[in-house]
């Protein structure tokens, strides 16, 4: 795994993905390697989603950060597969593959959302206790603009799960009122302070 550290976002990417990367833009430093990552998964160096979750959503996930006290988007780019029942990621082809579940256990941590670019096969559903976590909801290569290889919804496009922690599943019918309840939350952390 290769973990490149950008402005508010860290990328962890997978050596499969790295050696792709590498054959089709001959780059010459990290820098290189992340404007290509940027210019292809849509993160912006300040660690925002573009095109796969709505400006509402953005606010949210904007205020999390601000909740959490962390402001650091975590960014997993690699191929996913399924072993029947669990999700699965590829860092190395000649060595097992990795579970995406305890992937995120292991590094939600450090950041207050974490983006999964990994394909999603049978469509699991997983849980966090402390990110928000973004990732696809079907069986898509997963750019972060919304742009896919592969099924996706009827237009064409990945359709992306947005969790958070406690509350579920949040979409655009009910961010409105849970980014209020955030906000609230955030005040009333403000005034004990």
């Amino acid at each position: 795994m290769r973990i490149i550290r950008g402005s508010n976002v860290t990328y962890y990417i997978s050596k499969e993905i790295a050696r792709e990367l590498e054959q089709d833009v001959r780059w010459r430093d990290e820098h290189s390697l992340v404007e290509k990552i940027v210019k292809n998964s849509g993160i912006s160096h300040s660690g925002h989603v573009k095109g796969a979750i709505s400006p509402e959503q953005k606010n949210y996930l904007d205020l999390w950060a601000q909740f959490r006290g962390v402001n650091n988007l975590g960014f997993l780019d690699a191929h996913g597969n399924s072993d029947g029942k669990n999700w699965l990621f590829t860092d190395d082809p000649n060595k097992p593959d990795k579970s995406v579940r305890e992937w995120v256990l292991r590094n939600e941590k450090n950041h207050h959302a974490l983006f999964l670019s990994v394909c999603n096969p049978r469509a699991c559903e997983i849980e966090t206790k402390k990110a928000i976590l973004i990732y696809p909801s079907s069986d898509s290569f997963a750019y972060g603009d919304g742009r896919v290889f592969g099924d996706g919804d009827i237009h064409g496009m990945t359709t992306y799960n947005f969790y958070v922690p406690k509350i579920g599943f949040i979409n655009d019918y009910v961010v409105d009122y849970e980014t209020k309840e955030l906000q609230k939350r955030l005040d009333q952390n403000t005034v004990k302070s």
